[in-house]
């Protein structure tokens, strides 16, 4: 490994037990186009995989995935976090793979002037990558983009120029700021309710008032706003910030990610951390940076109930509530974020050991095409 700083690093993280099905065919899929666009822009970059809680009955997962752009300036090394240190958290027992502490593990351990946190089943489209190479990237900005799913998956090993042009043609979902809207039915899925720009921000209290004739300009009116006065500013602070699907791409410089601690590394299920994190971000000063398509990332479709669909978000819960796996309702994260803008709940909601601070990790670089492992 070079001894130069990247200008990217890559962190993502997963376990060799074929979540979602098909785990490592998706895992070389990303391997195999990030390295490409390296290549294609010449990017001096890291990706980093964190092997969590590794299964003790399956190889690792540097041995079920490979390096196959040999001329790619694409350094990829993976960091095993063990049985051992997964055991030390509460819920260890029912859920294998702690997300967020993983990633955080990795961009601790990041070497790049920026680092982009994602998942293994991601395609960056051409005009993304174009963009990251042009090394025009600014400090103190969180970069998101959309999030379009496809299925089925692309062809393992064939050029990125057909893994793109598949990815293109495949769309079944498309994660908006404000909803995901199904290409096969046309149906859309709203991230929060759907509210009038004024009056939908209001309370209910309040808006009953309305409908029953109660002005606000009148006395009984003036004292519902005075009382309710924190609920309406806070709703009308708050920054609406894209945080759907926005786990798969969270692009920012590496001195913000220290500066925050990372995301929050709750005991429970990932779900809506990485939106809590935008709003982390945007809480301490940094802008968010939207892409607008065609800057956007493809994301490889998985089994039904191995992560979160619009369509049918109850088969997830249901499975997680068999497993005894906690995770963070809507409200209380809404709750969360409000503190955040608040001032209430400070940005670095971790502490400094954050990312598993101070441990010796074991790594490895991933091997090439052909090699033993």
């Amino acid at each position: 490994m070079s001894d130069s700083v990247p200008y990217l690093s890559i962190v993502a993280t997963s376990r060799n037990d074929d979540h979602g099905g098909d785990l490592a065919g998706r895992t070389q899929v990303f391997v195999d186009t990030l390295a490409a666009h390296c290549a294609a822009y010449n990017l001096s970059a890291e990706l980093i995989l964190v092997d969590w809680n590794p299964p003790a009955d399956t190889p690792p997962l540097a041995a079920t995935i490979r390096r196959t752009e040999a001329n790619s300036p694409l350094d990829i090394r993976v960091i095993t976090v063990p049985a051992a240190v997964h055991r030390r958290f509460e819920h260890a027992g029912s859920l294998p793979l702690f997300q967020m502490k993983a990633k955080n593990a990795g961009i601790r351990r990041a070497r790049g002037r920026f680092v982009l946190a994602t998942n293994i089943d991601i395609v960056l489209s051409a005009q993304l990558a174009a963009y990251i190479g042009a090394r025009k990237l600014q400090p103190g900005r969180l970069y998101r983009v959309e999030r379009h799913d496809i299925s089925p998956a692309p062809p393992v090993g064939v050029p990125l120029d057909a893994v793109l042009n598949f990815c293109e043609s495949h769309v079944i979902r498309v994660n908006r700021r404000d909803a995901s809207i199904d290409t096969r039915d046309g149906v859309s899925s709203p991230v929060y309710p759907k509210r009038h720009r004024v009056l939908g921000h209001l309370p209910r209290d309040l808006l009953r008032d309305i409908a029953h004739g109660v002005m606000p300009w009148t006395r009984n009116g003036r004292a519902n706003i005075r009382a309710n006065w924190s609920y309406i500013h806070d709703e009308f602070a708050r920054p609406p910030l894209m945080t759907n699907a926005s786990g798969d791409f969270m692009l920012m410089d590496r001195d913000s990610w220290f500066d925050l601690h990372g995301y929050a590394e709750w005991d429970i299920y990932s779900f809506h951390l990485d939106a809590i994190f935008c709003h982390q971000a945007a809480a301490s000063g940094r802008r968010e940076a939207f892409l607008e398509p065609p800057r956007l990332v493809w994301h490889i479709e998985h089994a039904r109930g191995s992560g979160f669909v619009p369509e049918d978000p109850d088969s997830l819960w249901r499975r997680l509530e068999a497993a005894g796996v906690p995770w963070l309702k809507g409200e209380r994260a809404q709750q969360i974020i409000r503190d955040l803008h608040r001032g209430q709940l400070t940005p670095e909601i971790n502490d400094g050991n954050w990312g598993l601070a101070g441990l010796d990790l074991e790594e490895r670089p991933l091997a090439d095409a052909g090699e033993a492992s």
